[in-house]
């Protein structure tokens, strides 16, 4: 019955909103109607639903490069594809380009890839499952681990899921897991090993800022597009 409400409800939605499947929307009142919409979609099984979120990666007031997350959701698996690139200087001109692709099926992860690459220089990083709650993690030298413990959240996934219910994270960067703390409404904190540390602001459930403190600089990933597909 529920199921059906929900179909009924978001099809009276879905004849107005997504009448060319298409939706873009950058105002916070839209991006409150979407992430509803969002909601309901992931929640009908059988259900394709994809969506794109655009982001200005800033250095005070200057842009420097831009990140892009995509989930696409189909029955039970989701699949999360992070692309980002920057260009500063710093110390010195610095050209960095991120890749992460990933796929969860029935909610535990069952494939990482990690790319990143700094002035040209490339660093490869692997998660791969090998038995049930058991993966081979293969890091920048290439050689192998075991990580004996189940992965059902990790840095991609936050840019679509709020850790509500969640005090760890996996990332995929440092091949371990790093703890959530939630220090406002909507807002956490991530520290990692070297120091570095993150914070994310949501709105109904999305990543609408990510703010990065590095020893060299802090950025801000800001939120600027938030496009949404129903097939």
């Amino acid at each position: 019955m529920l199921t059906l409400l929900l179909i009924i409800y978001s099809r009276k939605y879905l004849r107005n909103i997504f009448r060319t499947h298409k939706l873009v929307l950058s105002q916070p009142a839209s991006l409150k109607i979407l992430s509803g919409l969002t909601f309901l979609l992931l929640m009908i099984p059988g259900n394709i639903f994809s969506q794109i979120l655009n982001y200005s990666v800033m250095k005070g007031s200057n842009r420097i490069g831009s990140l892009t997350a995509k989930c696409v959701r189909a029955d039970e698996r989701i699949t999360y594809s992070i692309t980002s690139g920057v260009s500063a200087s710093f110390i010195f001109k610095l050209n960095v380009s991120v890749c992460i692709d990933e796929i969860f099926e029935n909610e535990n992860l069952k494939y990482s890839y990690y790319k990143k690459s700094i002035n040209g220089s490339e660093t490869i990083i692997k998660t791969i499952p090998i038995q049930k709650y058991m993966y081979v993690l293969t890091d920048r030298n290439e050689e192998t681990k075991i990580l004996s413990s189940k992965i059902t959240y990790t840095m991609g996934s936050m840019y679509f899921v709020e850790p509500v219910f969640y005090h760890l994270v996996y990332s995929e960067a440092y091949q371990q897991f790093v703890p959530i703390k939630e220090i406002g409404k909507n807002k956490y904190l991530i520290q990692f090993p070297d120091g570095n540390k993150s914070y994310y602001t949501y709105s109904n459930g999305i990543c609408t800022l990510v703010e990065v403190h590095t020893a060299m600089a802090t950025i801000q990933f800001q939120i600027i597009e938030n496009v949404a597909y129903a097939p």
